[in-house]
């Protein structure tokens, strides 16, 4: 089928993404969702769980600290190429562009839960006239669940 954001096959393969997504996160366990085209150099659960090996390295005093990260129900990466003004003006640096659904972290906590769920409804069946409704892509989406 095509590959078009708007195309029948490319909303079917959206919807079972966000289903699979949503259904794992429902039994309890936390999801990392990663584009294929997403190249990792190193394991990231790790900064994600901000475990004590990671706040070692990435603890309140650096750059990049993972604590607020473990506190997030959902992350969220963003299209914003400067990581220095994203430390320096927190989400309102982000708020302002276009968060990327190329990468997602779901916890699976009732809020995190809660957020993987109306994401994949809002992909696969949005309500006719809602602000998810016309909408061609899971990335439109989850930025206007985020906002």
């Amino acid at each position: 089928g095509a590959n078009s954001h708007s195309s029948g096959s490319w909303k079917a393969f959206a919807a079972m993404r966000t289903g699979e997504v949503a259904r794992v996160v429902a039994t309890g366990l936390d999801v990392l969702h990663i584009d294929t085209d997403v190249v990792l150099l190193r394991d990231p659960a790790p900064f994600c769980m901000c475990t004590a090996a990671a706040r070692a390295e990435f603890g309140d005093a650096s750059r990049f600290p993972c604590s607020a990260l473990r506190a997030a129900d959902v992350a969220v990466s963003s299209d914003n190429m400067g990581p220095s003004r994203s430390v320096a003006g927190g989400a309102a640096y982000h708020g302002a562009g276009t968060f990327n659904s190329g990468l997602l972290l779901f916890r699976a906590t009732a809020a995190g839960r809660r957020f993987a769920a109306q994401w994949h409804r809002n992909v696969a069946s949005p309500e006719r006239g809602s602000r998810f409704w016309g909408k061609t892509s899971d990335q439109q989406a989850s930025c206007d669940l985020l906002r």
